[in-house]
């Protein structure tokens, strides 16, 4: 019903489950179904093997991804439903107690959160959009980087690249893009004059 509210929806599918036969509902726990063999014509052991093919390597931020296809497996390798929560339990108690890179994230995303409330002043100049700014790699990742740095106001970024070929590209990308942004009225002039003059190479 289009008009009505979440509330009333949930009490009115209550009232209805709540006339259902026992046996109806256990068969929709999800504890009481089995896992189908195979998924549009692919056995699951070969699902979970091309999922692994695609995911990055452990070592390259991919234990997250790994970990939660090893969690799928479980659910047809185990004999039951409770075994298979186990392995999932112990899988996410391995990555919160013991994973390097889940430290890195929990840090990262606590860390925007703090810095975009503003409830923590910094003495440090970084923090007033203020000091030197270093780059290393002038590729994808460093270039929005530095064009990120630029347009917050901070200066001068240094972009370095053992590339020079790379190196030149790279300051000729992050110009472009920022001159492309003025152009779109995201940038104001002064500020992309100013940009354009903190960006260093």
């Amino acid at each position: 019903k289009n008009d009505e509210s979440v509330v009333d929806c949930a009490m009115r599918w209550a009232s209805w489950a709540s006339k259902l036969p026992p046996i109806t509902l256990e068969s929709r726990r999800l504890c009481n179904r089995s896992v189908p063999n195979d998924a549009e014509g692919m056995q699951n052991e070969d699902m979970c093997g091309f999922a692994l093919q695609s995911c990055p390597p452990k070592r390259a931020g991919g234990e997250s991804a790994r970990a939660t296809i090893e969690s799928i497996r479980a659910s047809f390798e185990v004999l039951s439903f409770t075994e298979g929560m186990e392995v999932e339990k112990n899988v996410f108690n391995d990555l919160l107690y013991h994973s390097l890179q889940g430290r890195a994230y929990r840090h990262i995303f606590f860390a925007e959160r703090s810095s975009s409330s503003g409830k923590r002043k910094s003495t440090n100049p970084l923090a007033k959009g203020k000091g030197t700014i270093g780059v290393i790699g002038a590729g994808t990742m460093g270039r929005g980087i530095a064009i990120s740095f630029l347009k917050a106001g901070y200066g001068p970024v240094i972009l370095l690249d053992v590339n020079a070929k790379g190196l030149e590209a790279g300051v000729k990308y992050i110009q472009q893009t920022l001159q492309i942004d003025a152009k779109k009225g995201r940038l104001s002039p002064s500020k992309l004059k100013a940009a354009l003059a903190c960006l260093q190479s």
